[in-house]
């Protein structure tokens, strides 16, 4: 997958980059040698001394860099040949703005190895050319609407974007609440995303569960929102599925802001919701003391979900 990814890489349009591959893995000598095998001056490699691991090698993207844009490619994605051509127009086009994400195809492995197309996007294919995100979207309580593998990103304050350690899958997530909105998302499908048999996505869902949590819960501190909006919010969360009913219990555990929640929750989402803590009752106590064991999370997102409201309320202000 890594040759795929570079290969991708190198028959970019735009030629004008350079590359390092991070190895976080001290054993594999594979990756250089594929390196090696190109010989191709763009692209270097840094091996890591240890593994790092999915959240702190993602950091090292964000080391401050001369270049004017960075690009993140995982090793199991590909870019089309236009993808970077047509990012920095993107870029060029909103010159006030730091982050841009495309659309990607959704690919499949299959048993042998082998990828096919599943024929779906992650964002759908029809609408504007470019479209602004601005904060904050529903998807943003808990989840994140930028894809890693196909984002273009003004590299000005880059360091601010370096996230604490926290879940694989939870990655886009955190990062997301660092990034000055409005984002543009640029509609044509211009990378591709592969959906593997085997991934560094950690299987502990109770650790994923406590992420949710926080970031809804943080979200929650800093959005002052009424209790019509919080009952909007439930009722909007009912028609997705799996509805995410526990996480908004759970966050509304963590913030007192949205203990309103629990008056909105049915007899029957509150009897699901406690069957569910007493089951996993070390999630339930990590979740009461959060606070003190993922302190960075909460220090992190505290800050940037204020900034971003702050910056929401400000352009609102200005617009009026």
């Amino acid at each position: 997958m890594l040759q795929r990814a570079l290969a991708s890489l190198r028959a970019q349009t735009f030629a004008d980059w350079v590359c390092e591959v991070h190895n976080d893995d001290p054993n594999d000598e594979s990756p250089e040698s594929l390196v090696v095998s190109l010989g191709d001056e763009r692209i270097k490699v840094v091996n890591h001394s240890r593994r790092l691991g999915g959240a702190a090698n993602m950091n090292q993207f964000y080391a401050p860099a001369q270049e004017r844009f960075v690009s993140i490619l995982e090793d199991d994605n590909w870019w089309e040949p236009e993808f970077l051509e047509e990012m920095v127009k993107a870029a060029n086009l909103y010159p006030e703005r730091k982050i841009f994400w495309s659309n990607m195809r959704v690919w499949q492995e299959g048993p042998d190895g082998n990828f096919s197309f599943s024929g779906k996007t992650v964002h759908p294919p029809k609408g504007a050319e470019y479209e602004e995100f601005r904060w904050p979207d529903p998807q943003q309580i808990m989840g994140a609407v930028h894809s890693n593998g196909s984002c273009l990103i003004r590299t000005g304050l880059a360091a601010d974007y370096r996230i604490p350690s926290v879940p694989f899958s939870t990655i886009e997530m955190f990062r997301e609440r660092a990034f000055p909105h409005p984002m543009i998302f640029v509609r044509r499908p211009l990378a591709n995303f592969s959906v593997t048999l085997s991934t560094e996505r950690s299987a502990d869902g109770q650790a994923y569960g406590e992420a949710l949590a926080v970031l809804a819960a943080s979200f929650f501190g800093a959005a002052d929102l009424s209790d019509e909006a919080l009952a909007e919010m439930m009722q909007r969360g009912r028609r997705n599925s799996p509805p995410p009913t526990h996480t908004l219990l759970n966050a509304a555990l963590l913030e007192p802001k949205a203990r309103a929640l629990f008056r909105m929750a049915t007899i029957s989402e509150l009897l699901r919701w406690m069957a569910s803590l007493v089951r996993r009752p070390l999630l339930f106590g990590k979740l009461l003391m959060s606070r003190r064991i993922h302190a960075d999370w909460w220090t992190f997102l505290s800050r940037y979900t204020a900034e971003r409201f702050t910056e929401s309320r400000a352009a609102v202000s200005e617009a009026s």
